[in-house]
This record gives structure tokens, C-alpha cells and sequence, in this order.
């Protein structure tokens, strides 16, 4: 799925142009979940215990795959990019989108309160195909 992605963004010109937040998951699946669960642990600390226990879950059937395509995403990156600079501006790029992904969670928990980490977590806990990587 990420060399479609990657080929993908190779055509339409300015690679960096082309991500998504679907894209930016799949590559940095850790990071942008444990900061998830690390905000509603901090906002709602009668939940943390729940929090951690999906996190690890999570990642007991994800960390393998989590590694691996983040190591994919970099190698594929580092063919596709025609330069360093290039490189860069596509990891800044990354880095910008993961950004919003974590605020747009904090501004929905500001919105709905507890229940989208509720909601959040429950999709750890069962393993739903929006978080668990393929």
C-alpha cells in the first residue's frame, strides 16, 4: 500500500504536496497514537489506566508492522525524493501534518470531552481497521 502511495505522490509532481493524513498514520502509526493516548491520560487521569492498557493492545499487534512500515516509508522516501532538500521538505511536510493530526484530536476532545477518548480508546481496544495497520 505505501509503494501506491509513494508512486502515487511521485507522479502528481511536488511529492510533499500530496500527502495525506491517511499517509502520515501509516508512517508514524506510533507516534501519533501514543500522543493520543498520552493527551487523555493527561486531560482525564481517571482513564489512564484504561488509556495505557489499549495503547499497549494496540501496539502488541501493531508495533511489528508500525516498524516496518515506518522503515518502508523512509527507504521509499529517500528513492523518490530527487534531492536532499527534497527529502527534508517531505519530512517537514510529515512532521507539519502529524502536528495536526494530535491537534485536531485535542480540539475534538475539547469538543466532546471524555467521550473522544473513550471513543478513541475503545477503537485500541478492538482493534478497528481505521487504527490497526494492514
Amino acid at each position: 500500500m505505501l509503494i501506491i502511495i509513494f508512486v502515487f505522490l511521485s507522479k502528481i509532481g511536488a511529492a510533499s504536496e500530496g500527502l495525506n493524513y491517511g499517509a502520515v498514520y501509516e508512517c508514524r502509526a506510533i507516534s501519533v497514537t501514543e500522543a493520543m493516548v498520552k493527551a487523555c491520560s493527561s486531560q482525564y487521569p481517571d482513564i489512564s489506566g484504561r488509556s495505557s492498557k489499549a495503547y499497549s493492545a494496540w501496539l502488541a499487534r501493531n508495533a511489528t508492522k508500525a516498524e516496518k512500515t515506518a522503515q518502508t516509508c523512509i527507504k521509499e522516501l529517500r528513492t523518490l525524493a530527487k534531492t536532499e532538500t527534497e527529502e527534508q521538505q517531505i519530512l517537514l511536510k510529515m512532521d507539519e501534518i502529524e502536528k495536526e493530526m494530535i491537534e485536531a484530536f485535542k480540539e475534538k476532545m475539547k469538543t466532546d470531552g471524555v467521550k473522544a477518548c473513550i471513543d478513541a480508546i475503545s477503537q485500541l481496544e478492538e482493534g478497528v481497521a481505521g487504527v490497526d495497520l494492514k
